[in-house]
């Protein structure tokens, strides 16, 4: 028997044919907290992107072959990265690659580049809050390259969470320690090392006094659905390849002298495994993007399927369980319709159900029997 996962968000989209799409961030998350009104000139903003030694947060766009013995990163060099902030294209400057748009009034928000591997790259680099008049927005890229002698555009859109209140409020955000592999693991026995930020406000800071750290992996044994794997006072923990099936998600709780201050959630990818398991989103009949538009009353249905690297047939012997995870780790998997067994499973999730938790992670895991 075997099993394989796939993660996700309900606004994450991913190739599940030839080249499988990651789009990841050196922070794990973007977002930003505000107090006022966002095109005000005394809003204040939490974490500010523009003060002095601030963290500037970098989005990455990596893609790993299908085929058997895949692990290694697809070359991205020689594609043409386009950038979208929801359905407005980026236009970046010839001379430097700071974006030209202007959002109230302001451009120069972003700078498009491309890491030591070759991938595409935006940097944040002012704050956020009136690219959407206040409100959450996507981040999406494109890049059209050339395979097999056949064009291909690949595609995958990273969320920026956006909100309104008190701005010294407290966060945990797991990030990433290697800025080349970001959250995946690309072989067989190798790892993934993580680090939990601490955010109070705009101070950021790691270990301190009285603080310690829970670091959890799923178990759908425990009534919790998490399993703990470290309670220390190092902000470290490592994924090894051994825990993923092919994806999985890692919770971080923090404590400081035993009280709770908060906690965060990250993907980690396997790219080094056997089989690949593809969410499959729909609107119920036809493909569609992990978005929904708050109070549309839409739904995604997910009819996941299997397959071994390189192979083009679904496997057939195969059950599927899904879980669901709000951004700080709550089990919302009460919230999940299952449908149907075995290759005719279906999961559906209603926006309704999520509008009060503005998005959600997810896990599908297949066994292979």
């Amino acid at each position: 028997m075997s099993k394989a996962s796939a993660t996700g968000q309900i606004i994450v989209t991913s190739n599940g044919t030839t080249l499988h799409t990651i789009l990841q961030c050196t922070t794990g998350d973007v977002y930003q907290n505000y107090d006022g009104e966002w095109d005000s000139s005394s809003v204040v903003i939490s974490p500010n992107f523009e003060i002095s030694g601030a963290t500037k947060p970098v989005i990455v766009m990596q893609a790993y072959s299908a085929e058997q013995g895949a692990g290694n990163s697809f070359n991205l060099s020689k594609g043409n990265a386009s950038w979208f902030v929801g359905d407005t294209q980026l236009t970046f400057a010839d001379s430097n690659g700071v974006s030209t748009n202007k959002f109230n009034g302001q451009s120069g928000h972003f700078t498009k580049g491309t890491d030591k591997s070759g991938n595409p790259t935006l940097t944040v680099n002012k704050n956020l809050i009136a690219v959407n008049s206040g409100d959450s927005f996507n981040i999406s890229c494109k890049t059209s390259i050339s395979v097999n002698n056949t064009n291909v555009v690949l595609q995958a859109v990273y969320p920026v969470y956006i909100a309104q209140g008190a701005v010294d409020s407290k966060r945990a955000t797991i990030m990433a320690t290697d800025t080349n592999k970001l959250f995946t693991i690309d072989t067989k026995g190798g790892s993934c090392r993580v680090r939990c930020a601490v955010t109070d406000g705009n101070a950021m800071s790691y270990e301190a006094d009285g603080r310690t750290f829970k670091w959890y992996l799923p178990d759908t044994s425990q009534s919790s659905g998490w399993k703990e794997k470290q309670n220390s006072a190092s902000s470290y923990f490592t994924v090894n390849e051994a825990d993923v099936e092919s994806s999985t998600v890692v919770k971080c709780e923090v404590y400081n002298n035993n009280s709770f201050f908060a906690s965060d959630v990250q993907t980690i990818n396997d790219v080094s495994d056997e089989y690949i398991v593809s969410p499959n989103p729909t609107d119920g009949t036809s493909a569609t993007s992990e978005n929904f538009i708050k109070n549309s009353g839409s739904k995604i249905v997910y009819k996941p399927y299997v397959r071994k690297r390189g192979s083009t047939s679904n496997e057939t012997n195969v059950s599927f369980e899904m879980s669901l995870y709000s951004s700080t780790g709550v089990n919302i998997s009460s919230l999940v319709t299952k449908s149907g067994s075995g290759t005719s499973t279906s999961f559906t999730i209603t926006e309704a159900n999520l509008r009060d938790y503005n998005g959600a992670n997810y896990m599908i895991t297949a066994t292979i029997s």
